[in-house]
């Protein structure tokens, strides 16, 4: 099983990769921790963080969309 460190750089890399800003540029909507201790692996959890965001700015999901991420 991978150490929540490890899910966590996983996690943020996905989201510098995809909008060049890391995991904490972002509004504090998403429970991360919540979601390693149940047991999500990396790419579900980003899933779930570009839905959680895009939900609240709208601006956000543009972006996501036009990336093909919604």
């Amino acid at each position: 099983m991978m150490k929540f460190d490890e899910w966590f750089t996983r996690l943020d890399g996905m989201i510098s990769a995809e909008f060049g800003m890391g995991f904490f540029d972002f509004p504090d909507l998403f429970f991360y921790r919540d979601f390693f201790d149940e047991g999500w692996d990396a790419q579900s959890a980003f899933e779930e963080f570009v839905s959680i965001q895009a939900a609240d700015n709208s601006m956000f999901a543009e972006v996501a969309k036009a990336k093909g991420l919604l």
